[in-house]
């Protein structure tokens, strides 16, 4: 099952709310969108 289309918008969509922040809170958005990518784009 490909699931990458779910996972992009997931992340695009933690870091396009993150734009209403601060560099900081980019910045960690842009680190919980690759914490939540990581684990399904792993090869099996």
């Amino acid at each position: 099952m490909n699931i990458d289309a779910y996972t992009d918008a997931i992340t695009d969509s933690v870091r396009t709310a993150a734009e209403l922040g601060d560099e900081q809170t980019r910045r960690t958005a842009a680190a919980v969108a690759t914490a939540i990518a990581a684990p399904t784009r792993s090869p099996s």
